[in-house]
């Protein structure tokens, strides 16, 4: 039972347990009406962790983990009591989310999939208070890649790229995303457009290097292998590379909508591409 003071701000909880072992005993009811012992609700209060009803689960979780055996969370609104998070509830609502990721992680990385990524896309473009930078990444030539090695080669390749990302993109305020195929996404949190660049700029050198180690001594030495086109002609396609679109997001005033946000990257993944360095940047100022 939570108890509320006269703001309806939480002061603490009453426990059954504790009633119960007064009110179940011989003599409990007696010494509770009995004004000389001074004896009232304050010393059956106990303290119960409290947080903001729109704190995220996951740092739900880690004040109910850090307080003394709670028995659950009370849930304020602006201070105001709203309700309580018992312990079942709150391990339901985390292993629901676990859930929901799961089915959303992709099946061959297991990076977070479309709809992670855009939950996340959306709460960074609530959050003015702090800079983003989006990175949209693109393998080049993959198709005739995949067309002659196969998709098991292909799939290898994607995974590669996943797990160079994972090495070297791997830090706090950093978001890594498989969208689909062979396109992924990152995020930096508060980290200027430069820092970013940098950081993927040495994510794409070395992919394109470790790349290499899938053709044999002939296409390395050429820097090609022979294809067909998308028209069915042949064609000479460069070794694997991968491109890399990236939009800042400075703190303060959003410019552009999320809405609007696909055809920037659009854009950029040509300009990219026609890059060569593979990168290009874009600030939403």
């Amino acid at each position: 039972m939570p108890i509320l003071d006269d703001r309806r701000q939480p002061i603490g909880i009453v426990r059954e347990v504790d009633l119960r072992g007064v009110i179940y005993s011989r003599y409990g009811k007696d010494l509770l009406h009995n004004k000389a012992l001074h004896r009232g609700l304050l010393d059956f209060l106990r303290p119960c962790p409290v947080c903001d009803l729109n704190t995220e689960a996951e740092k739900i979780l880690e004040v109910f983990s850090s307080a003394d055996n709670p028995p659950g969370i009370i849930l304020v609104d602006g201070f105001e009591y709203v309700g309580v998070l018992t312990a079942a509830s709150l391990l339901r609502v985390i292993n629901e989310k676990n859930l929901a990721l799961a089915r959303d992680q992709n099946p061959l990385t297991r990076l977070p999939g479309n709809r992670s990524i855009n939950d996340h896309i959306a709460a960074a473009f609530d959050d003015s208070a702090v800079g983003w930078t989006f990175v949209y990444f693109d393998l080049d030539n993959f198709k005739p890649f995949n067309d002659r090695f196969g998709f098991r080669q292909g799939d290898r390749a994607i995974l590669m790229f996943s797990e160079h990302m994972r090495s070297l993109l791997n830090s706090t305020g950093i978001f890594l995303g498989h969208i689909g195929g062979d396109d992924f996404f990152a995020s930096f949190r508060n980290a200027s457009a430069e820092q970013a660049q940098t950081r993927v700029a040495a994510l794409l050198e070395s992919f394109r290097r470790d790349a290499e180690s899938f053709y044999d001594a002939e296409a390395r030495d050429f820097g090609y292998i022979v294809g067909r086109g998308r028209d069915g002609t042949t064609q000479n396609f460069p070794l694997l590379s991968c491109s890399a679109a990236l939009v800042a997001l400075p703190a303060g005033g959003r410019a552009v909508l999320m809405d609007d946000l696909g055809s920037i990257i659009a854009g950029l993944k040509k300009a990219a591409k026609d890059s060569p360095d593979h990168l290009a940047t874009r600030t939403l100022a």
